[in-house]
């Protein structure tokens, strides 16, 4: 197994999830599970922070132009849903799945192009810090 740790940083305008987090320091939000096929992505992020905090995150993963993983500049089209399993004071839980498109850049689907099968992501959003871990069987 290999592990292969890196990080994106966000310009302003970019990526709302790293938009919402940079206007609330104190949030944070980190995947609790994340699943790339090669045609579709379904994940549970964590989110903690103030009620403000929490409300712009939620409304960053319902209402972007595009998936928070995307790395493409403008929207690829990819059908995104995202659901709320538990909010409570301080904490949020989401649930989202995508169907790829021809110009998808996600970096899950970029990984799985070129690392294979069976990758295992974790992710940690901070501001707009973006720090990626993946195991793979190398």
């Amino acid at each position: 197994m290999r592990e292969l740790v890196f990080a994106l940083e966000y310009r302003p305008g970019c990526n709302r999830v790293a938009d919402a987090l940079a206007e609330h320091p104190d949030a944070r939000v980190r995947s609790l599970s994340l699943h790339a096929t090669a045609d579709r992505l379904w994940r549970v992020d964590h989110a903690t922070g103030a009620p403000a905090a929490l409300d712009d995150l939620e409304a960053a993963f319902r209402d972007a132009d595009y998936y928070a993983d995307c790395l493409a500049s403008d929207d690829c089209g990819a059908t995104q849903t995202t659901r709320v399993l538990d909010r409570d004071g301080d904490t949020l839980v989401l649930y989202s799945d995508w169907e790829r498109t021809p110009r998808c850049a996600s970096v899950p689907h970029i990984a799985r192009e070129h690392l294979g099968e069976g990758v295992l992501f974790e992710t940690r959003h901070e501001g707009r810090h973006c720090t990626w871990r993946l195991i793979h069987p190398g």
